[in-house]
């Protein structure tokens, strides 16, 4: 009886909105947390699949996104926030983004390797392009003419890294960034993981030589 009985509990916070199942974490319950881990588990992917993670394994991302998330249900205020959607989505871009400038400071950490894919081309230090995220404004609050703008140098970078990219690396690269590990790529391109790895290893060289010249171009 009390099984049942806890499974109709369960069912019936999944009918509650965002902001009441924050308010009922907020007052205690914290079960009603998976339930905003289900719900949001397309948004944490989402924005982990902004970054390119040579080394170590995609979790390392994950697990920070996540822990953005519990964040963001931890601090969230009803009144003066517009909505609990748009408070998670900036509160997990921002945990990344701490998370990578920490890891920057130790050289053998699987995160020092991450790369933001969002990195606007006329950066001014090649050394911050790893946060340049976090002084971005909230996706919400970017004009219609910004967005148009960023549409096209993302557009940009996308053409030139394919440019220079072999096709076994242009493959490579688009089933990482499916989200797939190394093994599911190597069992789906018949390559061994050792090539997958020198493959991403390959990649990431140049994306930093294309931010170089990305950035000496603008300065010239």
């Amino acid at each position: 009886m009390n099984m049942v009985a806890g499974v109709e509990t369960r069912e019936e916070k999944t009918t509650l909105n965002d902001e009441e199942i924050v308010q009922a974490f907020q007052k205690g319950d914290e079960g009603v947390f998976n339930v905003l881990i289900k719900k949001y588990e397309y948004l944490v992917w989402s924005k982990v699949k902004r970054y390119f993670l040579l080394g170590g394994d995609r979790e390392d991302l994950l697990q920070e996104a996540r822990i953005g998330l519990y964040k963001a249900v931890r601090d969230f205020k009803t009144e003066g926030m517009s909505s609990f959607r748009g408070f998670a989505d900036l509160c997990i871009t921002r945990q990344l983004i701490t998370a990578i400038k920490a890891s920057a400071r130790q050289k053998h950490s699987p995160l020092n390797n991450a790369i933001s894919l969002n990195i606007p081309k006329n950066s001014k230090r090649l050394e911050d392009d790893l946060i340049l995220m976090e002084m971005l404004p909230h996706p919400r609050a970017v004009s219609p003419e910004q967005a148009t703008v960023e549409k096209e140098n993302k557009r940009e970078r996308e053409q030139r890294l394919q440019e220079i990219l072999s096709p076994i690396e242009k493959d490579v690269f688009a089933l990482y960034m499916k989200g797939q590990t190394y093994m599911q790529i190597s069992q789906d391109l018949h390559l061994s993981q050792k090539t997958v790895d020198n493959a991403l290893y390959r990649i990431k060289k140049k994306m930093k030589h294309q931010m170089q010249y990305l950035y000496l171009q603008q300065s010239s």
